[in-house]
């Protein structure tokens, strides 16, 4: 498997002004040319009304793939196939916790993904916090066993102090 360098909001501006590399231009001298793909969320609202021109428009700019947060009204197959046309691939999803994970693994699987992140989670205690570790790697094993990587993508509010004293994760 190949490992992506996803970019994400403002980044894509900084990386793209200094010329990174990406495997699929000329290397210019540069030795540690790896693929780059961008989250489509930093683009959702240009997505939302167009997602195939928004994906031609990513591959313009260079992008080796995309980071999917929602397919935008296409399915599955049909979103592979827009990757196809355009020689971009799926370095992975955002898919919200309350999503079905059969569903989403399917979804990876046809994308040929090579991550699904959980974007989010929030409770208010470490029992809570420990019951979400305990099935993200219940879940974690699905998606191992499909060769997809499968993980958390944090926030602050995660090392922030229970009442018990103990950080959440």
């Amino acid at each position: 498997m190949i490992c992506f360098f996803i970019i994400c909001g403002y980044l894509n501006t900084v990386l793209k002004s200094k010329n990174v590399s990406t495997k699929t231009k000329e290397k210019e001298n540069n030795d540690m040319a790896f693929p780059v793909a961008i989250q489509v969320y930093s683009v959702r609202g240009d997505a939302s009304n167009d997602l195939r021109g928004t994906l031609e428009q990513i591959k313009e700019m260079g992008y080796d793939g995309v980071e999917f947060a929602g397919l935008f009204g296409l399915t599955a197959e049909e979103a592979k196939a827009e990757l196809d046309k355009r020689g971009l691939e799926c370095a992975g999803f955002h898919q919200g916790w309350g999503s079905n994970r059969d569903e989403a693994l399917e979804m990876a699987k046809i994308c040929k993904a090579y991550s699904l992140c959980i974007p989010h989670f929030n409770a208010d205690t470490t029992e809570k916090w420990d019951e979400f570790g305990k099935t993200m790697n219940e879940i974690g094993k699905k998606f191992a066993d499909a060769g997809i990587y499968f993980g958390y993508h944090n926030h602050v509010h995660e090392f922030r102090l229970a009442d018990d004293g103990k950080m959440f994760i």
